[in-house]
Parts: C-alpha cells; structure tokens; sequence
C-alpha cells in the first residue's frame, strides 16, 4: 500500500530543495534569511511549500514606489543586511533603498517558474510510479 504521507513529506522536502537551489544558481541569496525561511508541509492529501511573499518579487521584480508613509521599515533593513552580506558599504544602503523605490528593479526571470516545473514533474512521475507498484502488488503480478 501507498503510503502517501511519506511520498509527500518526500517531495515536500525534495521541492524546497529545488526552490533554495534556484535562489542560489541565480544569486539570489545573499544573507541566507530568505532562502531558510522556504519550508513544506505534509499529510496524506498533498505537500504545501510554504516562501516569505517577497519571494514573488525576486522573479518578478518589483514595480517603482512613492515610499508613502515615510515608513522605512523592514525593506531598508533588509537592503542594510544585503549590503553587508555583498560587502556593499553600508552608507549606500540608504541611495539603493531610494533608487529601488524610484524605479523599482527588475526580477530573475523563472527564477520559482522552472523549479515548480520540475516539482510538479516529479510529483508526477513518483506518485504515477508508487501507484502503479500498488497496482500491481494488489493483482499480485510481477515482472
């Protein structure tokens, strides 16, 4: 008998893999918070593969912004931590936080696009695979 719990935490763990082996072929992961911050669930129905939000806008980039509210935040945090993990000097955190919100920066194309292909391709092949072998191991069939 198929036992889907464990096929799923599998490729559960094998696509956060793929996702954080994407982050870091294309250089996208500098400080290594956003790449740990990827993880999966399981159970008998399925996986979830669970990323920070902002993970979308690596891929897509992200679009100009007034700054409005004069709120910093976590953002030029971030972009101070990258900084530093680039060796940048952190006194240009402040001109890339402004240039970003002026006009904002352009993504890594298929950066999440491939490694989802592939997750969803594997996904596939390994529950076609384990179904058949129920199969056949209830028929009582062999080679």
């Amino acid at each position: 008998m198929i036992d889907l719990k464990k096929e799923f935490k599998q490729l559960g763990q094998s696509a956060v893999r793929k996702v954080r082996d994407s982050l870091t072929n294309n250089n996208r992961n500098a400080t290594g918070k956003t790449s740990q911050a990827i993880r999966s669930t399981s159970d008998n129905n399925g996986f979830i593969v669970y990323a920070p939000n902002h993970v979308q806008a690596l891929q897509d980039g992200r679009k100009p912004s007034n700054g409005s509210g004069g709120n910093t935040g976590g953002f030029f945090q971030q972009i101070v931590e990258w900084c530093r993990a680039r060796g940048i000097d952190e006194g240009a955190a402040y001109p890339i936080y402004r240039k970003i919100n002026q006009k904002g920066y352009k993504g890594t194309p298929n950066l999440l696009n491939n490694p989802l292909k592939d997750i969803t391709e594997t996904t596939k092949i390994v529950l076609s695979v384990a179904l058949k072998k129920d199969i056949l191991d209830k028929l009582k069939i062999s080679k």
